[in-house]
């Protein structure tokens, strides 16, 4: 079956094109393109030899595409001076950098930043964010591409909401408008993925809605509707599908995301969680099928084949210290769970914290 995915073809005056710094996007150099009517445009051509099942329980060829990493066992922390940034909560990463925005607020200008893993240098890089729009979600894909979700403020009365490519080396190569799609629906945005079909999947507090890569509205879904409550976290899984956790009834439980239709599939229950207990983020493990934060007890695994939980660090967000916000809470590639905090003082931010802790083996 041939099937063909696109993000729009747009014009461009100037094209930015970066310094190509450790597998990501590059930082402040820049070239200019000569040419003042650059068109850009992705058209990828996906042939799988079989569909996926119906409900998606796996999804043909989706392993094979996965890298190798190294398993990181490695515990540090890393203090930096916040040199007047102010991250936002949305984040994304590889296997080699942590990518992270600042939005635009209170004269400070929106702009996205990456940072090697176990570095002490902020990098800004040379990725223009439009005006008056701020970055909600982060998805670099195994290719080295970067989509960026973007999204002007919704108290506006015309929402925009676009989702843009950019390559290894800061070339924007896409930008898809789904404002009609989202419009206003979600304020705050928990969740940014691009799954294994090349569909875009946003969460918010209580909805998620899923975007074809031609900007159709495949589905949404409401927590009420299903059921559910206190879904914080999602991720694509080791078979590709997209997993969310959540409660019913006060009992943890993880779900399978039906691809054609957004509701859960399949469901399992955390056995071993407590009934207090809030997942706070989720990824396919090291050497389990999944990592799992809860913000009372710390980080557990988690397998599909025996429904299995077992705590692997205990921790609590109790224990920040006064002066301390936990501003992003994300698993790596290499395995470790990784806490970013802001240190004040008064109504001042002057440092960030990276707290890289082990939790795959």
């Amino acid at each position: 079956m041939k099937t063909k995915y696109y993000i729009k073809t747009i014009p461009m005056s100037l094209i930015m094109i970066c310094t190509f710094i450790m597998c990501g996007c590059g930082t402040e150099s820049t070239k200019e393109n000569e040419s003042d009517n650059t068109t850009v445009e992705i058209i990828e051509d996906r042939i799988s030899e079989e569909s996926p099942e119906e409900d998606g329980k796996s999804v043909e060829g989706h392993e094979a595409d996965q890298k190798t990493i190294a398993v990181n066992t490695t515990e540090e922390t890393i203090v930096l001076d916040s040199q007047g940034v102010h991250f936002a909560k949305a984040c994304g990463t590889d296997d080699k950098n942590i990518y992270l925005c600042q939005w635009e607020r209170e004269g400070r200008t929106a702009a996205l930043f990456q940072l090697g893993m176990g570095s002490d240098s902020i990098q800004k890089m040379n990725i223009e964010i439009p005006d008056k729009m701020d970055v909600h979600g982060i998805f670099p894909n195994i290719e080295g591409h970067i989509y960026l979700f973007l999204q002007s403020s919704v108290t506006t009365e015309n929402v925009t909401s676009i989702i843009r490519e950019y390559d290894e080396e800061c070339n924007l190569v896409g930008e898809l408008d789904i404002s009609n799609a989202i419009g206003g629906k979600m304020a705050v945005i928990q969740t940014f993925l691009v799954d294994s079909e090349e569909n875009f999947y946003i969460k918010g507090m209580a909805e998620a809605i899923c975007i074809s890569r031609s900007g159709e509205c495949l589905w949404e879904s409401k927590d009420a509707t299903q059921g559910i409550g206190d879904s914080y976290a999602a991720t694509i899984g080791k078979d590709g599908n997209v997993y969310i956790t959540y409660k019913r009834d006060n009992i943890s439980y993880m779900g399978r995301i039906n691809p054609h239709d957004g509701t859960i599939a399949e469901e399992y229950p955390l056995n071993g969680l407590r009934e207090n207990e809030q997942i706070l983020a989720i990824r396919k493990g090291t050497d389990s099928d999944f990592l799992i934060y809860s913000g009372i007890s710390g980080i557990w695994i988690w397998n599909v084949s025996d429904e299995s939980v077992e705590s692997r660090k205990v921790m609590s967000e109790s224990e920040v210290s006064a002066g301390e916000y936990i501003l992003i809470r994300t698993f790596l590639e290499d395995g470790r769970f990784l806490l970013i905090e802001n240190i004040s003082e008064g109504d001042v931010i002057t440092k960030h914290l990276f707290r890289y802790i082990p939790a795959g083996k």
